[in-house]
């Protein structure tokens, strides 16, 4: 039995307990984000263009809808959006005012990487999504 619960369980288990009528599910927003950290030091992620192709690639909105069952937000940055420290400008809009009308577009070849994450269920679903 509980009161209340903060990430105590995935998100993917809701529509179970949403089956359930003595479960009341009551959400609210967070501060947590879930964010993919290059290692920048070696290849390929030490070039900016491997960084950019893979943030392009992720489907976020899939992420959201699947994994965290519509109960998460796309970010834009790293700080949540009612955080009181949430950036008025958007680093995509920064980097859209910054880079030359059509730059960075030359495509990397082919390549391969190991992705690290921690034991934590929802976080594993992530990865192997991605």
């Amino acid at each position: 039995e509980s009161d209340f619960s903060q990430n105590g369980f995935s998100p993917t288990l809701l529509p179970l307990f949403r089956e359930r009528s003595e479960i009341r599910i009551q959400t609210v927003s967070g501060a947590n984000t879930t964010y993919l950290l290059f290692r920048t030091d070696k290849p390929p992620f030490d070039h900016r263009r491997a960084r950019k192709q893979i943030a392009a690639s992720i489907q976020k909105e899939t992420l959201v809808r699947g994994i965290f069952q519509g109960t998460a937000t796309v970010a834009t940055s790293l700080v949540p959006l009612h955080h009181w420290a949430y950036p008025n400008e958007t680093a995509l809009e920064k980097l859209r005012k910054h880079t030359p009308e059509g730059g960075d577009a030359e495509v990397l070849p082919a390549f391969s990487f190991s992705l690290l994450t921690s034991t934590e269920r929802t976080r594993q679903l992530v990865a192997w999504r991605f």
